[in-house]
């Protein structure tokens, strides 16, 4: 499989949940300023990169067949949470938005995760840098955990960087705009096609 295919089918995966809260953001009238816009894409892109790293540098210290059924194995894993990840979200309450001054807590960045509104802790519908630096951390808990899986398989995290800042970009600038035109929160459970690509890389990637 080409490894281009696949650093872009990855990064598209993981770039669908900062795409669906700029859609909430665009629905909510809540901007993304271009230095906001700039933190998302840095921080998920390099999460992402060095989780791919660390992969990289833990596949040497196994077998060739148990480093790529590792790798696939976390982003099939990974892919599966995906697919149950919004009907889990239905039957339980979201957390609460977590308090101003506790931003970076484990607890806060999942409440940020669950329900990425909450990033705007001071209401002013304005998503500031530090706030976006927040956002941008619990959006990459996914990233974190399927680059190490992609890392095992020999993905190049410096090839995944550069697409990933990319994407990030263009899918967050999209998503806003998107939704500025909705002017209505709308789901959308893009959740199922990130985790059905995530099954799909790590198919091709074990067959490939």
């Amino acid at each position: 499989m080409g490894d281009f295919f696949a650093s872009f089918l990855l990064v598209v995966a993981l770039a669908l949940d900062a795409f669906v809260a700029a859609l909430g953001y665009g629905a909510a009238s809540i901007r993304i300023p271009t230095g906001s816009l700039l933190v998302i894409a840095l921080i998920c892109s390099g999460a992402l990169s060095a989780a791919l790293l660390a992969g990289g540098l833990l596949a040497p210290l196994l077998p060739p067949a148990a480093a790529r059924l590792f790798g696939c194995g976390i982003l099939a894993l990974l892919g599966a949470a995906k697919l149950v990840e919004e009907p889990l979200k239905r039957r339980r309450a979201p957390p609460p938005c977590p308090p101003a001054g506790r931003a970076f807590s484990p607890g806060a960045l999942l409440s940020i995760y669950c329900r990425p509104n909450c990033a705007d802790r001071d209401c002013s519908r304005t998503l500031s840098p530090g706030e976006a630096c927040a956002l941008a951390l619990a959006l990459s808990l996914d990233g974190a955990a399927a680059g190490i899986g992609a890392g095992a398989v020999c993905l190049g995290p410096l090839s995944v960087l550069l697409i990933s800042i990319a994407v990030h970009l263009a899918g967050v600038r999209l998503g806003e705009a998107i939704g500025r035109r909705l002017a209505r929160t709308v789901p959308v459970p893009l959740a199922p096609l990130c985790g059905a690509m995530l099954i799909l890389l790590a198919l091709l990637q074990f067959y490939g």
